[in-house]
């Protein structure tokens, strides 16, 4: 794949603070083109069966024409406090290693960068069950696939990964063994 490990490697976390995430709350990351292709109405949508159970908060790396309107959607839901869309970064070596669960809610992909970033970071994934994903994530073992769409399986993979911390430890360590043992 196009991803530098070494980047990620040598990536120091990027301070919570600095992103509105207070200390301790668990941090769920996606970055990407916000893009209709990419899932994230869904994805905020089950955020807030995520929030009404977890501290957690969910940040959106990426530009792209959506994003009034995922702004508009999580303010809606109530979730204004809790979801933060940064914008463009150059960074995200750096909020992958600040985050606790990466997700990726593509609706389809060809062969998702960000997703082998994720990977390589050693991040317990949650993915759409499409293909891409499903090539890469296999389901229990480096990762959670869920069928895309569903919002209730979606916000309860995240809350697993998030409250079961040796599990997500485990298939975290698989993620980074799947994309490093070539």
């Amino acid at each position: 794949g196009g991803i530098d490990p070494a980047r990620l490697r040598e990536a120091r976390p990027v301070d919570r603070a600095t992103l509105g995430v207070p200390p301790g709350s668990p941090l769920v990351f996606w970055a990407g083109r916000l893009d209709p292709v990419k899932g994230l109405g869904w994805l905020i949508d089950s955020f807030g069966g995520v929030a009404s159970r977890a501290p957690a908060h969910l940040v959106l790396a990426g530009e792209g024409p959506l994003r009034a309107e995922l702004s508009e959607q999580a303010e809606r839901l109530g979730l204004r406090d809790r979801v933060h869309l940064l914008g463009a970064r150059q960074d995200v070596p750096g909020l992958l290693k600040a985050a606790d669960v990466f997700v990726f809610p593509s609706r389809t992909e060809g062969l998702p960068n960000a997703l082998l970033e994720a990977m390589a970071a050693s991040l317990p994934i949650v993915a759409s069950d499409v293909p891409g994903c499903r090539d890469l994530i296999r389901h229990e073992e480096n990762g959670l696939l869920v069928s895309f769409g569903d919002r209730q399986v979606l916000a309860a993979a995240l809350c697993r990964l998030l409250n079961d911390r040796d599990f997500a430890g485990k298939v975290a360590v698989r993620a980074l063994e799947s994309v490093t043992s070539d």
